[in-house]
């Protein structure tokens, strides 16, 4: 797998983001971009059990 980042431009309603800040703050993530890169991998995880 290569690890370079690509970077995209996304946008979320803001109900959305709410949801991922409080996620954020919540496990105590730095930053908006790992709160996401862990979900994202949380929802394909679970995903592939299913």
């Amino acid at each position: 797998m290569n690890n370079e980042i690509k970077k995209i431009l996304v946008g979320f309603p803001e109900e959305l983001l709410e949801q991922i800040e409080n996620f954020r703050f919540e496990n105590r993530i730095n930053n908006r971009t790992q709160a996401i890169l862990d979900l994202i991998k949380k929802g394909l995880e679970k995903e592939g059990k299913e």
